[in-house]
């Protein structure tokens, strides 16, 4: 059994890439035995995450803060400072609405993300992680290098037994 991990990064070598705004992604599989491989690069173009929202915004669906909205929008709402819904400011938004990201672009994001099982990121807002992890993908967050993060965020898996 394997894992895949999609990294944001702009280089391939270091963990450089906000969740929110990255849009390159290395993608590497983990294998039980603690090797790993490079196995594709996947970018994340604006254009895909509308396109990838839209089959959702339709859809009267129940918001993380419990509420009601008709699609995904508004992701300043509930009252939250930024669009991450971390409540302060962070890295994905900056602290205001217009910076931050609404619903339905972390739900587009998060569907192209969804053929991988994990994604390591350099910062992640609050609420796309939360999102991230109801879908059942695994979030995590690194500053560092890649091939230095990749062994360390195997041992997590095996004794979480996702791998």
């Amino acid at each position: 059994m394997s894992i895949k991990i999609a990294v944001g990064s702009s280089d391939g070598k270091v963990i450089d890439q906000h969740f929110g705004s990255g849009n390159k992604f290395y993608v590497f599989e983990v294998f039980e035995d603690g090797t790993n491989q490079y196995g594709e690069t996947f970018d994340i173009k604006e254009e895909d995450i509308i396109n990838e929202s839209k089959k959702y915004s339709s859809k009267k669906v129940r918001s993380l803060d419990g509420t009601h909205s008709g699609g995904f929008g508004g992701g300043c709402g509930s009252g939250s400072q930024s669009g991450c819904g971390s409540g302060s400011q962070d890295s994905c938004g900056g602290g205001s609405c217009s910076g931050g990201h609404d619903d339905s672009q972390l739900i587009g994001r998060i569907s192209l993300l969804s053929k991988y099982d994990a994604v390591l990121v350099n910062k992640i807002g609050n609420k796309a992680e939360k999102m991230l992890i109801f879908s059942g993908l695994h979030a995590f967050e690194n500053d560092g290098i890649i091939e230095d993060a990749l062994p360390k965020l195997y041992i997590y898996l095996k004794r979480t037994k996702a791998i």
